[in-house]
């Protein structure tokens, strides 16, 4: 569990600046905003889960 707190505070930053780098490159609606944070989440999120392993430590 340790390791997965550990990952979510590594993947946050990554994740606020990937989302800026949306919103500054792309002329959005800001009612969009949401759903860009919510997608770049699932995607970093799944790309990365390879990296940390959450299963028993037999």
């Amino acid at each position: 569990m340790t390791a997965v707190l550990i990952f979510s505070k590594i993947l946050a930053p990554i994740n606020l600046a990937v989302t800026e780098l949306f919103k500054r490159t792309f002329n959005l609606p800001k009612t969009i905003n949401p759903l860009i944070v919510f997608a770049v989440g699932l995607f970093i999120g799944f790309a990365a889960s390879p990296l940390v392993s959450v299963g028993s430590h037999t």
